[in-house]
């Protein structure tokens, strides 16, 4: 599973996302200024799951190490 997690410079909520997100694997890290219209982003932090080049999950804002896990475990 691929993880793009799409951040703001200054946003609270994505300075607390980072270090737990970077925990896991194959995490890319990307300015959401510039995927707002590939990615349709409305929010930021926003995390989009991949899976064979396909998205197959997404969430907003931020979630702690096991809300992470569980999502996953949920794809």
């Amino acid at each position: 599973m691929k993880i793009k997690v799409f951040t703001k410079e200054g946003c609270p909520p994505c300075k607390q996302l980072i270090p737990v997100i970077s925990e896991f694997e194959n995490v890319e890290l990307l300015n959401a200024l510039d995927y707002i219209q590939e990615y349709g982003l409305r929010q930021a932090p926003s995390v989009l799951f991949f899976k064979d080049d396909k998205e197959v999950g997404r969430f907003v804002g931020f979630k702690t190490k096991q809300e992470i896990t569980s999502y996953l475990e949920s794809l």
